[in-house]
């Protein structure tokens, strides 16, 4: 009988420290829970995500702290006793275009604007400038403009800040002292960021942008930047004129184009940096007379023509076509497919069709074959 319950107490004792084992077993299983296979370091899929928002203009990445808002795009003068000018530099995308008889003007389009000091100096607007910039969405910056301007705003009901009404000069715009004494009454008007932020803000413009779809084809944010053909082009000169000739040279060190005219640097009179491309087009468009004692002229702005692509020291023939006012240009290869652009800053010259732009690469060139590598744009009709 005592062997019994001896039995008994240790068949109950065993039990209990079974259980007891299982309990513990079970909390280890629990806490050596297997990784997923798709959740291990080092796959990718754990990076940190690109952050900051795609400038459509530009295809960069803006600052995290910066919002992508609606541009403004200022006429900018370009008259040599006019330059230099200030916070050009600072441009996303800017085009030039004859303005009347030999002299041309810079519509220069900027996004992040409101840290800029100084820009200017600010001149007149002609017409196909808003047409050019208007699929952009722009609140257009002008001091005065052709009739065929003022129709066209009237019209079309642009979003512009023209510096003749006395109400938006004193917001916005000043006359530099040294400017009048330098380069003339005319040449003087300039505007700050802080001054046109204020002047949105109070005049309840919009700053939201209707669309934030990317303007150009760009070559993947992933890839380096690549010559975009077999032309030479390490040196392109345009001619908008005989007095106006600006030369973009390929500059290895920097990956971009520097801008000179009238024979020396493009700089801005603020950083005393000189002008840089990422990106050059040249547009071959229609340019008419119109008639008037002014001088003035009218551009083809739509429809389709041809024209040169630059960039890393190259180029390649391209075709542009507009729809409409609203419509941004569409660039498409010799072969018809759509245009592969290098992301970064944008410069754009249209000119007339049979305008003798030059390219070039001196480096391949021989004594023997001194325009081998030079060649100049053909004269398609726009």
């Amino acid at each position: 009988m005592q062997k019994s319950h001896l039995r008994g107490a240790a068949l109950l004792l065993t039990l209990l420290l079974l259980l007891c084992l299982a309990a513990c077993g079970g909390d280890d299983t629990e806490t050596l829970a297997p990784v997923e296979p798709d959740k291990l370091p080092g796959d990718g899929q754990n990076e940190p995500a690109l952050k900051g928002e795609i400038n459509p203009l530009t295809g960069l990445r803006e600052d995290p702290s910066y919002t992508l808002q609606r541009p403004i795009a200022v006429m900018i003068n370009n008259l040599k006793q006019a330059t230099p000018p200030r916070g050009l530099s600072n441009y996303d995308g800017a085009i030039e275009v004859l303005a009347e008889g030999e002299i041309n003007r810079i519509i220069a389009v900027f996004y992040d604007y409101e840290d800029i000091p100084e820009i200017g100096s600010v001149r007149s607007a002609r017409d196909y400038y808003f047409k050019l910039a208007r699929p952009l969405d722009p609140i257009i910056l002008h001091y005065g403009g052709s009739d065929a301007a003022y129709i066209y705003i009237k019209q079309n009901k642009l979003d512009t800040m023209n510096g003749m009404e006395g109400d938006i000069h004193n917001l916005i715009y000043w006359r530099d002292k040294d400017r009048i004494k330098s380069a003339g009454y005319e040449h003087s008007v300039f505007t700050s960021g802080e001054k046109v932020k204020a002047a949105i803000k109070k005049l309840d413009r919009r700053t939201e942008l209707e669309s934030k779809e990317a303007f150009f084809t760009f070559r993947d944010e992933q890839e380096e930047p690549a010559a975009p053909g077999a032309l030479p082009g390490t040196i392109v000169t345009v001619p908008f004129s005989k007095y106006i000739k600006p030369e973009f040279v390929y500059d290895a060190d920097k990956g971009c184009y520097v801008r000179s005219q009238y024979g020396a640097p493009h700089v801005d009179d603020t950083t005393g940096e000189q002008i840089e491309a990422d990106n050059l087009f040249v547009l071959f468009a229609l340019h008419k007379a119109v008639g008037d004692e002014a001088g003035h002229i009218e551009v083809t702005t739509t429809g389709s023509g041809e024209g040169l692509y630059f960039s890393q020291g190259a180029g390649c023939a391209i075709h542009w076509s507009k729809k409409s006012d609203t419509d941004f240009f569409v660039f498409t290869d010799e072969a018809g497919k759509p245009l592969t652009v290098n992301r970064g800053r944008m410069w754009i010259c249209v000119v007339k069709p049979g305008s003798d732009v030059t390219y070039a690469d001196p480096a391949q060139q021989t004594t023997d074959e001194p325009d081998a590598q030079s060649g100049q744009g053909d004269a398609p009709h726009a």
